[in-house]
């Protein structure tokens, strides 16, 4: 599926801008390579790099070779920033994918707005704001939101716990939880 998205999204910015067909397409890959959500970013760009050597194997994208530039993001949203625009500046990607939790995945979606560049956040960004107030037409996520998350596990203890009456959150203290925990109280 992730294949799928990502050869869409190259197709469609390789149809909308000019582009040499002898050059390749360069992917900025940025997830949590370190850290604590390094366990996840590891597996992340592992499987990134695995679909890219299956385009190439088959072709590439419309003939062009394409290239997978993975970096660490330390699901930090000042690297994040300095990362993606290193990226974006020095190394010429015409993409980025990735990015890991939501802080820093909306340090990148500012930045793909500012320099009109494609960002798929399909690390794991689920905050609001990123596809709604701050919504930009170079970013989208492939993933649910984090209220969207808990109001299914709402759904369920409201009909199979019928007698409960009080229930506790611990939850992370940042975007992501709160979003988690209001969707559970129908906010």
């Amino acid at each position: 599926m992730l294949v799928r998205i990502v050869m869409g999204m190259l197709v469609i910015g390789l149809l909308s801008t000019p582009v040499f067909a002898a050059e390749a397409i360069k992917i900025g890959s940025m997830n949590a390579l370190s850290g604590p959500f390094g366990v996840l970013g590891v597996d992340q760009s592992k499987a990134t790099k695995l679909a890219i050597d299956h385009i190439n194997k088959d072709g590439g994208i419309l003939g062009r070779k394409v290239e997978i530039l993975i970096r660490d993001d330390e699901t930090s949203p000042a690297t994040a920033a300095r990362v993606g625009r290193k990226l974006i500046l020095e190394d010429k990607v015409n993409f980025i994918v990735g990015v890991n939790g939501s802080p820093a995945a909306m340090s990148v979606a500012e930045l793909a707005s500012r320099f009109k560049i494609p960002f798929l956040s399909s690390g794991g960004a689920m905050v609001e704001a990123m596809t709604g107030k701050d919504c930009n037409r170079y970013t989208f996520r492939i993933n649910h939101l984090g209220a969207q998350f808990y109001r299914a596990d709402a759904a369920y203890v409201a009909s199979n716990f019928p007698d409960v009456k009080t229930i506790a959150g611990i939850n992370p203290d940042y975007s992501f939880g709160r979003e988690m925990w209001e969707g559970f109280l129908g906010n």
